[in-house]
């Protein structure tokens, strides 16, 4: 199955658009909705979590559909996809001016759009299950391995490289919703934000995260040894083998990412965005404030390494996904400049298409750097939504980066 006709399987997308430049979708059948009365801004929110869901479905029909081109490549025969739900939506439909009356129907056919989707997604998500059932990585063609990968969350992807093999675990960020930044009255919060620091460290406003495509993302910083390895030089003392490779300016760590060519991969370094999602989100609840959950605790923030360390002492500094040094360690180089509005730019919802990303072609004042570096104080900086923009010129000791890996 080609791309143009998984779309056409998930043909209630254009239907919606076509709707909503009309203004409207046909009421439904059956006896006018009686009872509560609903305000415009309550009806505007339900259209809003159909966005939200309207695009975390093709998400996973997209992921679902991609997945199954590969296997029937690999000589599988599969089943066709299933067709989805046909739902009128109203997007973008003004509410402005509606009766208590229209505003009540419109109300319900948003609901029943929502629900039909909140079934179809999890139909995706067991069909998924069920194909990657199917995968074989023995083959050592590196889609099959990603695939492996994919199926069990983690693994390691091996790639000859030169008169060597590089070897990188690896982590599966699934299509998945999520958010960014943080909502400043949000009651909830772990701890006040007075004390956050100068202006080039923000982590404002909230924006709810649609991420239209699984990607790959190294589970620890890149190693020296890794480092070696990608620049041909050799290994490394097995005492410093397996620390971060710091000292690498902005350009550097584009360098390197790039150096790894493949027909069939795209390797480079995570934007803010990915680095973000990867680090808070929970498949079993709510987006995390720190790798290790969401409770502020200065004592799991003191535990963590007060000097470079391997990914094996990386202690309470772990995520829902099994990221590791995401709040210390080394801060990490992300592919994208320095903006200070970067989530108000998104608000209040933002679609991200990894594939669609390229590398900056000119080098930026200042670069996004996320992370905390070890040895610094204070349990702030390890949230993961702790954001700072870096000169790219810096090689410093208390900076790497990690890579992210996309199929082509």
């Amino acid at each position: 199955m080609n791309r143009a006709a998984s779309l056409s399987h998930f043909a209630f997308l254009s239907a919606a658009l076509a709707l909503a430049s009309c203004g409207g979708s046909p009421a439904p059948q059956g006896p006018r909705p009686t009872g509560r009365i609903y305000s415009a801004e309550e009806v505007q929110r339900e259209a809003q979590e159909l966005v939200v869901r309207e695009a975390e479905a093709r998400a996973r029909f997209l992921a679902l559909s991609a997945l199954r081109e590969r296997l029937v490549a690999r000589g599988l025969a599969l089943d066709p996809l299933p067709s989805s739900p046909g739902l009128p939506t109203e997007r973008h439909a003004p509410t402005s001016g509606l009766s208590e009356q229209d505003l009540a129907e419109r109300m319900a056919r948003l609901r029943k759009a929502n629900e039909d989707l909140e079934r179809f997604v999890p139909r995706l998500d067991r069909l998924r299950a069920k194909l990657l059932e199917q995968v074989d990585a023995s083959s050592g063609d590196p889609l099959a391995q990603l695939d492996a990968i994919e199926r069990t969350g983690l693994g390691k992807l091996r790639l000859p490289l030169r008169e060597r093999e590089l070897e990188l675990e690896l982590v599966y960020v699934p299509p998945s919703r999520g958010v960014l930044g943080i909502e400043l009255d949000d009651p909830e919060l772990p701890h006040p934000l007075e004390r956050r620091g100068a202006a080039r460290v923000t982590s404002s406003p909230l924006v709810e995260l649609v991420m239209t495509e699984g990607y790959f993302l190294q589970r620890g910083e890149l190693t020296r040894a890794e480092l070696a390895t990608l620049r041909g030089l050799p290994a490394p003392d097995a005492s410093e083998a397996a620390l971060p490779a710091t000292e690498l300016t902005w350009r550097e760590a584009l360098e390197l990412a790039a150096s790894i060519q493949h027909p069939q991969l795209l390797v480079r370094l995570p934007s803010e965005v990915e680095w973000e999602h990867a680090a808070r989100f929970d498949p079993a609840g709510k987006p995390r404030f720190y790798p290790w959950g969401s409770t502020r605790d200065s004592a799991r923030a003191s535990e963590l390494s007060r000097e470079l360390s391997t990914s094996a002492n990386a202690g309470v500094d772990r995520s829902a996904l099994g990221f590791l040094h995401l709040a210390g360690n080394a801060r990490e180089w992300t592919l994208e400049p320095w903006r200070e509005r970067r989530w108000q730019a998104m608000a209040p919802i933002a679609v991200h298409h990894p594939a669609r990303l390229e590398v900056p072609k000119e080098t930026p004042p200042l670069v996004a750097v996320r992370g905390a570096a070890a040895g610094e104080e204070g349990v702030l900086r390890c949230e993961c939504a702790f954001r700072a923009g870096e000169n790219p010129n810096s090689c410093e000791a208390s900076i790497g980066l990690r890579l992210l890996v996309l199929r082509r």
